[in-house]
């Protein structure tokens, strides 16, 4: 993949339309883009990946950060870029989600984010971000993770790699190299074998379990029995149990046979004796009760005569009176009909005289609300007025407010420019009286050489450096001089404070950017406002203006707090009126209604009266309540002759009917009664002595039954248990032995799990490959080797690192290299996993690689290795790109696009050749 058009607009710090003509850059080589801190040479590289995947380069840039804010409201923000691919043309154009002034009115609408991929392999061109995404895997063969560790290595990125611990580049790994299935394996492997670790625990528990359940008996107890041994054992138990159990078994029937002959017995003389005590009873009772039969019948007919005699003339008076009720209740309707209407005429009366007083008061009130209205009818407008004049005067505070705003922040920045440039002056101090110690220490440092080598001398020996015998004046060891490690110290401290130095010239560059910007919004509106260009005028100006705002604004707040209330009273008045309108066409029905009503009510009492007259002529009774007092007398009397020949027949004929069941049953018992066989006491003994029998028995089988029960339960599932043991035990067997290969457990050994093994075996290239370029820009003294420390057995290990130190023939740490060190192990690190990655993934072509940084903590030396290193992969059609602010780059590098900052309108870049 290599880019040959990059067109961008609005886009970070590029406010208008920028296109780059990429393709000139040629298909290989080195070029390099530079340009002042903050200009946007960065933004190359994320417009390139937002490009391709809809997302920045970095780890530091989101999506809704790459609007810029030097742009137009106006200007649209995309990014378009024309790329080649396996000789090839394709068109990407991508924009990100953000706010855009609406088309029709004020204010902003959200712009949603949108692709669209143009490729000569299909007919109609590919649209929406997710599609296009998997149109760009799918071509390029990488997503946007593997395509920025192989093709485009961001910022800040490189000592990430170098430093990893095993766990963090095993997470690389995994996405890079896919070995995420490994790992899903030894998660399976684990689940497994945690299972068939539990299923063994609890079956092993569960024979435990069922062994504490067996009931032994107390003659025949257990003596160290292994678990297999104990069904036998069981089998032994249950036998002898079931015999017993048969031989009680057949005692018990026995017994019971007894029992219930001799409870027959007892139960045969203790009949006999209740038909003698019932004999007797009901003899006594047919004694009693001769006289007393004829009795009740005499009383019987007695009362029957009387009821006979007197109940048929209360019938009929009754019936008569019973037939007048209904008219004494029409007279009482009648009545309480009468006095109503005599209440509501009252009642409607006073509501008449009331509705036409109200009548007149309500003409009179409408009349004068409708007068008081007409003085308020143009409050509307006036209020309408009133508002436009108070946002105009808002208008002008928002503008005010944005000024002093501008005039704070602008001093803010001045404030924050002398702390940093102060800071700026102090390190930088620091930092040559540093590097002064250093050029004096390294001087010793090879003075000191000097006298090492001098106390080697011997006479009439050659000295190594000069080969003469004679040392007349050899040089003497000085006690001052530092060590390497010393002046190594030194270095980094140098390396340190030079960082320092460009961070805070980088921060100042950006801090009087900004405080520039301000200055001139700061003029700008100080002559749109009060039409002055000196600031020193600017702070009364503002005052001054602000007073004259206030004044205007309270004086038309309280003009439209007055309108307010007038247009409210306006709203009152017209409700009121109309509500008025209402009431008086209501009042004026009710008295129409109150009228009618008088008239029919004073008609419909006469009628009334008249009809109570003649109802009251027909009665025997002047009214209900005496009537129905003397029907229920004549009731009463006819009820209580009747109930008193109903209590004498029922006590007669119950009396009769019970000496007849009794002269019965007499007769029955007597027929029933026989002499007894055998005395009930001895029966009894016999009795309780076999229930204490049968009582043992039954206890001694109920036991034996449990035991039989529970053993012979407990004797099955022993069997299924110990089967089930010992196929369980032969698979954890066999899975805890994969389990500890699998997850690196094996005791003894370093913990190397199956996929950090596999990932070992793409570190092992990826070094073999960065080598080929660390010897070179280190001269031959550095070469990485994966680190195989075993004194680790406690950690997952096996993607460490360390480096060779050819000069002294050590391996150490790679954290313990310098700055510029590690930057050439890392820069390696990176080509070489971008090899192994292009060269794993097949048929992945990348014709450029990006490169953003870092190079500024090397020396001249090692810079001239890099770009060596570098030259040599474009030399088969690779194009590298290099942002650097680095000035030796500069004059080594002859492409280059270059970066110009515009403040507030923004950056440009321009390509030189």
């Amino acid at each position: 993949m290599r880019p040959l058009k990059l067109t961008i607009s609005a886009f970070g710090p590029y406010a208008d339309v920028c296109t780059l003509d990429l393709d000139k850059l040629g298909e290989k080589g080195l070029y390099l883009i530079t340009g002042d801190t903050g200009a946007g040479k960065t933004t190359i590289f994320d417009a390139i990946t937002f490009a391709l995947y809809g997302q920045a380069s970095g780890n530091f840039r989101s999506v809704d950060m790459l609007r810029s804010k030097y742009a137009n409201a106006s200007t649209p923000t995309y990014v378009e870029m024309d790329f080649s691919y396996n000789q090839k043309k394709y068109t990407i154009k991508r924009n990100p989600e953000y706010l855009r002034p609406a088309k029709k009115g004020d204010g902003f609408v959200k712009e949603k984010a949108s692709a669209i991929f143009i490729s000569p392999d299909k007919k109609q061109p590919i649209i929406g971000s997710k599609n296009v995404n998997n149109a760009i895997i799918e071509l390029i063969g990488l997503d946007a993770n593997q395509f920025t560790q192989i093709a485009m290595i961001a910022q800040g990125e490189f000592l990430k790699l170098i430093y990893a611990t095993t766990k963090e580049r095993s997470e690389i790994f995994r996405r890079i190299f896919n070995t995420k299935p490994y790992q899903i394996l030894q998660d399976k492997i684990k689940e497994r074998f945690n299972l068939l670790r539990n299923d063994f625990s609890s079956i092993d528990t569960s024979i435990k379990q069922h062994i504490e359940n067996i009931i032994f008996p107390e003659d025949n107890l257990p003596q160290n029995l292994l678990q297999s041994e104990y069904p036998s054992y069981l089998e032994q138990i249950i036998s002898n149990d079931s015999k017993t159990f048969a031989e009680m078994n057949n005692s018990l029937q026995k017994c019971e046979t007894e029992l219930f002959n001799i409870s027959q017995a007892i139960e045969e003389n203790n009949n006999q004796k209740k038909l003698l005590q019932k004999q007797q009873v009901i003899q006594q009772f047919l004694e009693d009760n001769k006289n007393n039969l004829s009795l009740l019948e005499k009383d019987y007919l007695q009362q029957k005569n009387i009821y006979e005699e007197k109940s048929p003339s209360l019938t009929i008076k009754i019936a008569k009176l019973t037939e007048e009720l209904p008219k004494y209740a029409q007279i009482t309707k009648k009545q309480l009909s009468l006095e109503q209407q005599h209440k509501d005429l009252s009642l409607k009366k006073q509501q008449l005289i009331n509705a036409q007083k109200e009548l007149a008061d309500l003409e009179e009130q409408s009349l004068k609300n409708s007068t008081e209205l007409n003085t308020l009818n143009d409050i509307s407008a006036q209020i309408e007025k009133t508002k436009s004049d108070l946002e105009k005067l808002e208008q002008i505070q928002s503008e005010l407010d944005k000024l002093k705003n501008d005039v704070y922040l602008y001093q803010q920045y001045r404030q924050e420019y002398a702390t940093h440039l102060r800071d700026y002056k102090a390190i930088q101090q620091a930092h040559l009286q540093l590097k002064q110690e250093h050029t004096v220490q390294y001087h010793a440092f090879l003075d000191e050489q000097a006298g090492i080598l001098a106390d080697n001398l011997k006479p009439d020996e050659p000295c190594p450096v000069c080969g003469s015998l004679h040392h007349p004046k050899p040089a003497q060891k000085s006690t001052k001089a530092p060590t390497q490690a010393q002046l190594e110290q030194l270095q980094k401290q140098c390396d340190e404070l030079a960082k320092k130095l460009n961070d805070l010239s980088s921060n100042l560059g950006k801090i009087k950017g900004k405080g520039q910007n301000i200055n001139e919004e700061i003029l700008r509106q100080a002559k749109q406002l009060f039409n002055i260009d000196d600031k020193t005028l600017l702070n009364s100006a503002i005052i001054e203006k602000e007073n004259s705002l206030q004044t205007k604004k309270a004086s038309l707040i309280n003009l439209m707090q007055k309108q307010n209330k007038q247009l409210r009273q306006k709203e009152k008045l017209t409700n009121r009126f109309e509500q008025m309108a209402i009431k008086e066409k209501k009042l004026q029905n009710e008295q129409l209604k109150l009228t009618q009503f008088i008239t029919k009510t004073n008609a419909d009492k006469e009628h009334i009266l008249q009809e109570i007259l003649e109802l009251k002529q027909t009665l025997l009774f002047d009214d209900e309540q005496t009537a129905q007092k003397q029907l229920q007398i004549y009731k009463h009397k006819q009820s209580i002759l009747k109930e008193n020949m109903l209590k004498a027949q029922s006590k007669w004929e119950n009396l009769q009917k019970k000496v007849d069941e009794y002269t019965t049953s007499l007769k029955i018992i007597q027929q029933q009664i026989i002499p007894q066989k055998q005395n009930t006491e001895e029966l009894l003994l016999q009795q309780e002595k076999l229930k204490q029998e049968k009582t043992s028995l039954n206890e001694k089988l109920q036991n034996l039954h449990t035991r039989i029960s529970t053993n012979s339960k407990t004797r099955q599932k022993l069997l299924e248990q110990l089967e089930k043991l010992s196929d369980c035990e032969k698979l954890y067997t066999n899975m805890k032995a994969l389990y500890d290969t699998a997850t690196g457990s094996i005791s003894g050994k370093e913990r190397i799990s199956l996929e950090t093994y596999i990932q070992m075996i793409y570190f092992d290239r990826i070094i073999i490959r960065a080598n080929t370029r660390l010897m070179m820009m280190s001269q031959g003294q550095y070469e990485l080797k994966r680190s195989q420390n075993s004194e680790q057995l406690r950690y997952q290990t096996g993607l460490e690192l360390d480096v060779i130190d050819h000069y002294n023939g050590t391996i150490r740490s790679v954290k313990t290299l310098s700055g510029g060190e590690a930057f050439k192990a890392s820069l390696s690190l990176a080509l070489g996993l971008a090899d192994e990655i292009q060269s794993s993934a097949g048929g992945i072509h990348l014709d450029t690689m990006f490169i953003d940084e870092g190079f500024g903590s090397l020396d001249s030396e090692s810079l001239s290795q890099a770009i060596k290193v570098l030259n040599q992969l474009t030399e088969q059609t690779k194009l590298i790109g290099i942002i650097s602010h680095v000035n030796e780059l500069k004059e080594k590098i002859d492409k280059q696009i270059q970066i110009m900052k515009k403040n507030e309108r923004g950056s440009t870049a321009k390509i030189l050749i």
